[in-house]
Order: structure tokens, then C-alpha cells, then sequence
């Protein structure tokens, strides 16, 4: 087998890349785009690099040739999509139409896609399975889900697809910086430097955390053909308060100051948690990592990593 990954400079991606290559499998690395050169070492010493560009037509058509499944993680992500909109729905967008039709010309057999929770927007049902409204409030969510369709329509063409929705994914090698920098890096990071960590509203608020190489598992998981043109939540099918989360990196941090609260800011999408039943059923996948074990792996890369937080600093 031969598999392209996009996005696999990325701390996910990378991941998947290192798990494909751990199995055997000769293992593509599209590196382009908005943020792939940031961290070149994140990519596995015995991947071949394609160098490319998910809006070029031509670099998608050489990089998909002769290959069996494409990984497609290459996406412009959370708050990016706020602060450069047009970028956002060129890359995840039409990127995503052009390389479906790469995948059609060198008949591709499958695209695995890389889709996020945040197409649900703000669910009123918890926890939250595929069969959820899908409501997305933000750019990235929407722009996923045009992803998502894209993928599903058969006219003028189809290629075969699986669809993984991602919950909020942490673990090592995430990036810290001010706008795609996620909460649990950001609480690490302070927390490390025994500042104090801003909680948004009152911290009650839970959402569904799984460890990124569970994640990574799920991508492997779903070149069974059973996960054939399907759509599947991946998360850790459990919830962790704010308040619990930053309590836990508190102390495994030894972080003598208290978190402080601001009340103007809104929870953001408070209280969603993954129905992960389908992919249990359907795959036979779980999530094997939990939640404090996790923590402590993230933490202690970052403490042995400094140069990520240098970065961008934490204020």
C-alpha cells in the first residue's frame, strides 16, 4: 500500500504518518500551505516528502499518483479561519474539491478525510452522535462541512470516502501560539510558568478531550472497508470540566497560582461530548489513553521541549 497524507507536518497528521509507517506502509507527506514548514522535524525521518500546494491542480495530480489512500488533514484551523477568512474557504474548500479530483483522475481508492465536532456548532443533545443537526457557528466549522459535502456528492464524480469528526484533540507536539493554540496547551504552557490560568465564564463548562494518538489510531482504524463511505465522531466519548482540567495540570505542574475567572467571556460550545458508539461498533475503536495519563504526557513534553513555547509567548 501507498498512502499520501496532507497536513502531516502537523502535530495530528504527524502522527498518522508516524502509525502508517510503524505498519509498513510507504507513506507520502504533501508539505505546503499555511503552516506545514513550521515544525519540518515533526516529520518522520523515513516519510517521502511531495512538496506541493493543496490549491495547485497539478501538484494534487502528481502527489495522488500511483497511490492507494489519501489521509486529507491539511486544513487552515480554528481561529486562523476567523482572522483570514478567504485563506480558510480557498484551503479547506476548494483545496478539498481539487484534491477530490485528483483522487478521481489517478482513481484513488479511498479519501480520508479530516473533519472536526465543530460542525455540530452548539448542540442541544448530549452527548452528541453523527445523527446530531449539523449547525455549525464558525468559519471552520462551516467550511468543514463544505468539505464534508463535497465528499459525499456524487455528481460530476465520486470518490470513495471516510469522514472522521474530530472532538477537541490534545497531546504532545500541539503548537502554542495566540490563535490556534488550544486551551489545554495554553494551561500547560502558563501553568509551567506558575502564572495564573484564565478560565472563560465559570469553568463548568465540559467538553470531550481525546489523547492525539488515540486519534491516530482512529485514521488506521479507518482503512477497514466497513468504515467505507461513513461518517464517524472520534472522540474520548467522555466530558471534563474547565474547572477539573486546570485543577489537574495544577497540580501535576506544581503550580502554586489559582486560575482566575472571566465572566464577560462566553463558554464556547460548553457541554459537548461524543457519542463514539458507531465507531465502536462499526471499527472496533477506543480510545486506550485517559484523560490524566494524557496530561502528564503533554506536560512533559512540553518541559522537555522549551523551544515550542518560545514561540509564542504565553502572557
Amino acid at each position: 500500500m501507498k498512502c499520501l497524507v496532507t497536513g502531516g507536518a502537523g502535530y495530528i497528521g504527524s502522527r498518522v504518518v508516524d502509525l502508517l509507517i510503524e505498519k509498513g506502509i510507504e507513506t507520502h507527506v504533501l508539505v505546503s500551505g499555511f503552516r506545514s514548514t513550521r515544525h519540518p522535524s515533526l516529520i518522520h525521518k523515513d516519510a517521502i516528502v511531495v512538496k506541493g500546494n493543496l490549491l495547485n491542480q497539478s501538484d494534487l495530480n502528481l502527489a495522488t499518483k500511483n497511490v492507494d489512500v489519501v489521509f486529507h488533514l491539511g486544513a487552515i484551523l480554528s481561529h486562523y479561519c476567523e482572522a483570514f477568512p478567504e485563506l480558510s474557504f480557498d484551503v479547506n474548500i476548494k483545496g478539498t474539491w481539487k484534491l477530490k479530483k485528483a483522487c478521481v483522475l489517478n482513481e484513488v481508492e479511498r479519501l480520508i478525510f479530516s473533519s472536526t465536532s465543530f460542525v455540530y456548532g452548539s448542540p442541544t443533545t448530549f452527548p452528541v452522535s453523527e445523527m446530531t443537526p449539523l449547525e455549525p457557528k464558525d468559519n471552520f466549522g462551516v467550511s468543514k462541512l463544505a468539505g464534508e459535502k463535497l465528499l459525499q456528492a456524487s455528481n460530476p464524480f465520486q470518490v470513495p470516502y471516510t469522514i472522521l469528526r474530530l472532538f477537541n484533540v490534545y497531546g504532545p507536539r500541539s503548537y502554542p501560539d495566540g490563535l490556534y493554540s488550544q486551551a489545554i496547551t495554553t494551561f500547560i504552557l502558563l501553568a509551567l510558568q506558575g502564572k495564573s490560568v484564565e478560565i472563560h465564564y465559570d469553568g463548568t463548562q465540559e467538553h470531550d478531550f481525546v489523547y492525539v494518538t488515540d486519534v491516530a489510531r482512529a485514521f488506521w482504524d479507518a482503512l477497514d472497508e466497513k468504515a467505507e463511505n461513513k461518517i464517524f465522531n472520534v472522540g474520548s466519548g467522555k466530558a471534563e470540566s474547565i474547572n477539573n482540567i486546570v485543577s489537574q495540570i495544577n497540580q501535576f505542574t506544581s503550580n502554586p497560582s489559582k486560575p482566575h475567572y472571566n465572566p464577560a467571556h462566553p463558554a464556547y460550545f460548553s457541554n459537548v461530548q461524543a457519542d463514539i458508539t458507531k465507531i465502536k461498533e462499526c471499527l472496533g475503536w477506543t480510545p486506550k489513553v485517559n484523560f490524566a495519563e494524557g496530561l502528564k504526557e503533554t506536560i512533559k513534553f512540553f518541559r522537555e521541549n522549551s523551544q515550542y513555547a518560545q514561540e509564542e509567548k504565553v502572557s
